[in-house]
């Protein structure tokens, strides 16, 4: 079972002298990089905590009515769009939701874990949403089928990590540019939401969290090959140019979509849309 797998190989966590590692020393990195601008000394949103204090997954829990009464809801938007309140306002509304990679146990961020798979993609294959819902496209499964049963939200799918330092790979899938259809005609009466923000706002953002941006330049992505997103201007029209797509799939699937920006909406409109009342708050917030 992947979660006993996971348990395995927490045991192997390296610690420090006080028993853990060292999850604020911004500064450590695998070994085995010989080149180019270390990606783990790229700065955080705050310019303080580590890179794992802002990208750790929160454990899902259910507040609400069981699960078999929600609808799915899917989060198609970018990282650092408001990922972290929409997995909160989800959570507290009943949904169990799940946010770039599981995390059933404290011990991951004890241990560090989640910048490890950052850094170096441990335990990417049990853990991380975005090789969960590509794995199951490999196999001839429908998106969520990797995902714990009783998840009904994923409030950020999309996966970056470094597979090698030395050659400067970066592992990167983000499901909702490559399976969004697959998302539409496979969950065709799920709640679908593009939450948007201001374009260079947002590029402004994904630039001091962690080494976020230099990840998506290494990254071999769709309309944004290795190399490409040097310029902000280059973000902007990636981003812009999915934002466009998201919403003519959904007109011409039919299913439900609500376009959310998380600098000018709230509550209200997001309880509208679900159903049911919401509490939303900003977590995870820059300064940008």
């Amino acid at each position: 079972h992947a979660f006993s797998s996971m348990s395995k190989n927490l045991q192997s966590c390296p610690k420090t002298e006080d028993g853990r590692e060292d999850d604020n020393d911004a500064k450590a990195g695998p070994s085995t990089h010989t080149g180019g601008p270390d990606p783990s000394l790229a700065s955080d949103d705050n310019g303080a905590q580590s890179a794992e204090d802002l990208e750790a997954p929160i454990i899902p829990k259910s507040v609400g009515s069981s699960s078999g009464e929600l609808p799915l809801v899917f989060v198609l938007g970018m990282p650092k769009c408001g990922t972290t309140s929409l997995h909160q306002a989800l959570q507290y509304a009943g949904w169990t939701s799940v946010h770039w990679a599981l995390d059933h146990s404290l011990a991951f961020k004890e241990c560090g874990a989640n910048t490890r798979l950052r850094t170096s993609g441990y335990l990417a294959d049990e853990r991380l949403i975005a090789k969960l819902i590509w794995r199951a496209r490999q196999e001839g499964l429908p998106p969520l089928a990797n995902l714990p049963k009783d998840v009904n939200a994923v409030a950020e799918m999309n996966g970056l990590y470094w597979e090698s330092w030395e050659e400067w790979k970066v592992w990167g899938f983000f499901p909702q540019m490559s399976m969004l259809k697959d998302l539409f005609s496979s969950y065709p009466d799920a709640r679908f939401i593009l939450n948007v923000r201001d374009p260079v706002r947002w590029v402004a953002s994904v630039g001091k969290h962690n080494d976020m941006r230099l990840r998506l330049v290494v990254a071999d992505l769709p309309g944004l090959p290795s190399g490409v997103g040097r310029s902000d201007w280059q973000l902007v029209e990636w981003v812009e140019n999915h934002h466009k797509r998201v919403k003519e799939e959904a007109a011409a699937s039919g299913v439900k979509l609500l376009v959310f920006d998380v600098e000018k909406q709230g509550a209200a409109e997001l309880g509208e849309f679900l159903g049911r009342p919401v509490k939303w708050e900003k977590h995870n917030a820059s300064r940008n």
